[in-house]
């Protein structure tokens, strides 16, 4: 395995160990226990032999820096050889470090076999029992780091920053998701495999939280510290910008961001944060000598940027401001265009929203002329018709009723009388007699059988009709009333 990707640390492994399923290994600051024999590469000569286990803390800056990289690549229980390069073979062969009296190499080739026999890592994130253990942890890792920090130099520096981060992570595990903020939640997400609740580990109470996130302020805050030692200045305003968002207005969150944003070029950003920072704290002397230094760099930077180019951007301020104002005239017209029409839709739409009531208004005015009429109609026709059907029940009654028939003189030859006293005999008629001549003849038998009961004289020799006789009394069958009844007569009958 190329452990820096370059060739010059490269590990084999000869004997993976007895656990099938691999043995752990080390983390920073984790205890191990481990045998080594070291040989140059250029002619095979043993420099040291460890010859018995030696115990030793990992990342404590004691033993060659190569020797711990392979170290921290191995699993327990394995065995590997390592080629370290001349320009990684420096430093001290043994855990006591320069000053314990060992072989210390300065710059040269090394071939090296290693046995890890035991491996104690720290607890990490979301192993911790309680809140309160992950707080003396995070605390331990603060004092650590600011022990290498104090050193001063760039390898302590980075130690300094993995005992800051390991804190974060501690800490970042023991708050609820809602209350995680920034990079630093994502360290622990991915230290623990969860977040919260799912990393099964404790969770901090509303009475503990606040002294959770006054230490998490604190590791980093002072993470940014090693950034910028370090010169990592995006890191550095990372950092600084996850405080100001848990703890708006911290002095040091914006004097560092301020740094930061200095050397990145961000003249203006920086400005912003030692103005906020000056504010926060006007009697920080070293604030306001940063302040005053980076306006200068401010105004000598656009100065120089207005040499070297003269005209150039006034001339394409210019031309900005043109175009701006064409667009501004664009969006203008496009705007009143657009109002426009929408003023004539409203009206077009008005118009037929009127047509439409007009219409509506002129059909119910028709139908309720047509229904006017209907009605005057019906009110005229209904006399007409009584009338008529009364005229039609009167021919009907006419109908029914016999006519008079018109009288015509009838003479009647006088009777003889017979001899013995007898009714006088009428003569038999020499042909069939008409309609009318049976009436009469009739007629003539009456008046001969009124004559035999002696109710009129034998003087009547005639009987004879009138052309106009008085209307006589009688009464209507009961089925011919039903329109007689409706109109009574004005005229009183004969007597």
């Amino acid at each position: 395995a190329d452990l820096l990707g370059d060739g010059s640390i490269m590990l084999r492994v000869l004997d993976p160990g007895p656990s099938p399923g691999g043995g752990a290994k080390p983390r920073d600051l984790a205890e191990v226990s481990a045998s080594w024999r070291v040989w140059f590469l250029r002619n095979g000569e043993e420099v040291m032999n460890t010859g018995q286990r030696c115990s030793f803390v990992m990342d404590e800056a004691k033993l060659m820096v190569a020797l711990e990289l392979a170290i921290k690549d191995m699993e327990a229980g394995s065995r590997a050889a390592v080629r370290i390069a001349e320009a990684w073979g420096s430093g001290p062969l043994t855990p006591q470090g320069i000053s314990g009296g060992g072989p210390v190499l300065r710059g040269a080739a090394v071939w090296a076999e290693i046995t890890l026999h035991e491996v104690q890592n720290e607890l990490a994130a979301g192993e911790h029992g309680t809140v309160e253990q992950a707080l003396d942890f995070a605390l331990e890792k603060k004092d650590q780091g600011n022990r290498c920090l104090a050193n001063k130099t760039g390898a302590d520096d980075g130690r300094a920053l993995r005992r800051y981060e390991a804190g974060l992570s501690v800490l970042e595990a023991v708050l609820p998701p809602r209350a995680k903020v920034g990079a630093g939640a994502a360290a622990a997400q991915a230290a623990t495999g969860s977040a919260g609740k799912g990393g099964g580990g404790p969770l901090a109470s509303e009475e503990e939280r606040p002294r959770v996130e006054e230490v998490l302020v604190a590791l980093r805050l002072n993470a940014a510290q090693a950034e910028l030692r370090r010169s990592k200045w995006r890191e550095a305003a990372s950092l600084c910008g996850e405080v100001l968002s848990a703890s708006p207005g911290n002095v040091k969150a914006h004097y560092r961001r301020g740094l930061a944003r200095t050397e990145l070029g961000d003249l203006s950003g920086a400005v912003e944060d030692f103005r906020a920072a000056a504010a926060a704290g006007p009697a920080d002397a070293g604030i306001r000598r940063e302040l005053a230094r980076v306006e200068a760099l401010q105004k000598q930077h656009r100065a120089e940027m207005k040499s070297a180019f003269g005209g150039v951007f006034d001339k394409m301020t210019q031309k900005d401001k043109e175009r701006e104002e064409k667009e501004e005239a664009r969006r203008k017209a496009e705007a009143e265009k657009q109002a426009e029409e929408e003023r004539r839709a409203a009206q077009e739409a008005s118009a037929q929203e009127a047509a439409q009531r007009r219409e509506e208004a002129e059909r119910r005015r028709r139908e309720a002329a047509e229904k006017e009429a209907a009605k005057k109609a019906a009110e005229e026709q209904a006399p007409r018709a009584e009338e008529a059907q009364e005229k039609k029940k009167n021919k009907e009654d006419e109908v029914k009723q016999p006519k008079p028939q018109e009288a015509k003189s009838v003479t009647w030859a006088p009777f003889a009388q017979p001899s013995g006293g007898s009714a006088p005999v009428a003569a038999a008629p020499e042909k069939a007699l008409s309609a009318q001549e049976e009436c009469d003849a009739k007629a003539q038998e009456l008046v001969e059988s009124l004559r035999r009961e002696g109710k009129i004289g034998p003087g009547v020799q005639q009987i004879q009709t009138v052309e106009n006789p008085p209307p006589v009394e009688y009464e209507v069958p009961s089925f011919l009333r039903g329109g007689a009844k409706k109109k009574k007569s004005k005229e009183k009958p004969p007597t």
